[in-house]
């Protein structure tokens, strides 16, 4: 009788092989060398932009830990998306893409930080000259998160979000409400005919996507900039985005999809300044990752023919 126990590596294999792992690696594999290739299209030595790179990522500790501290921010806003990726207010009143209407509103809250901050009435420090910048006072050290080391900018955001990554995993993943959000994002109709009340599942999985963006934003002043200012998230809010959608739905995907782009935003400045390689070169990364995981997801979709 032939043995139908399986070797842990053969179960290894069998979990890469799952297309929920797959596809995103696949489509970090192809972003990499799309990323390679315009490296050597600038014209610059590619063995002198990787070495800067790798030393703007991991060369010393405190490019460690500032890579570390970008993915903690881009971890928090993964995990809402995830959370409210499942559904989501003017998609429940009225049926608007989610996606299309909170970037459109995201636009809303730009523009009145930039009013905020650029008004001595409003959280403009004080102007003691012409070259006062626009952003508010440095908040007290009181209220400054607690650093990790002595090396780099790390702080207790990273635990923050680890913790957080471990509850929405469960919540989604071994709770009757987590089962519950999971099957109206799988099948709005069939939820709706067992009973599960759509509307509220809805409402509040963009409560909850609304704290965790909150909560990133609180990570990124009271751990790291410690003031208030115009463009003061660098366009995080759209890599968080970028990781939600690699993660497909798992918050232990959200931390490695973070991890991944920290240490790409951390290298790509520093490949920029040490080997003069435009850092436009991860931008172009990450929209050929967010082509493949679309096409993944289409794929995936696409009914098999009989």
């Amino acid at each position: 009788m032939t043995s139908t126990t399986e070797s842990p590596a053969l179960r290894s294999l069998g979990f890469i092989a799952d297309p929920k792992v797959m596809m995103p690696l696949a489509s970090i594999v192809g972003s990499v060398l799309v990323g390679l290739v315009l490296i050597a299209l600038t014209g610059a030595h590619l063995s002198e932009a990787l070495g800067a790179f790798f030393d703007g990522a991991f060369g010393s500790p405190y490019a460690i830990s500032a890579s570390v501290n970008r993915a903690v921010v881009f971890t928090a806003i993964g995990l809402g998306f995830i959370f409210a990726n499942q559904a989501n207010l003017l998609k429940v009143r009225v049926g608007t893409n989610e996606v299309i209407s909170s970037l459109l509103l995201s636009f809303i809250g730009v523009w009145l930080l930039y009013w905020s901050v650029q008004s001595v009435e409003l959280l403009r420090q004080p102007m003691t000259n012409t070259a006062t910048l626009p952003e508010t006072l440095e908040i007290p050290d009181s209220t400054q998160l607690l650093s990790i080391g002595d090396s780099g900018p790390l702080n207790i955001g990273l635990v923050i979000v680890m913790v957080l990554a471990v509850l929405v995993q469960l919540s989604l993943k071994r709770s009757v409400f987590g089962v519950r959000l999971r099957a109206i994002g799988l099948n709005e109709l069939a939820s709706r005919r067992a009973g599960i009340p759509y509307n509220r599942f809805v409402i509040l999985a963009m409560a909850v996507s609304g704290a965790f963006a909150g909560l990133a934003g609180t990570i990124m002043l009271q751990g790291d900039q410690y003031v208030l200012k115009d463009g003061f998230t660098s366009g995080y809010g759209f890599d968080g985005l970028v990781v939600g959608l690699l993660a497909r739905g798992s918050a232990f995907g959200v931390v490695a999809g973070a991890l991944f782009f920290g240490f790409l935003r951390s290298g790509g400045l520093n490949m920029e300044m040490v080997a003069h390689v435009p850092s436009a070169v991860v931008v172009v990364m990450q929209g050929v990752l967010i082509v493949a995981i679309a096409a993944s997801g289409f794929a995936g979709n696409k009914a098999p023919t009989p």
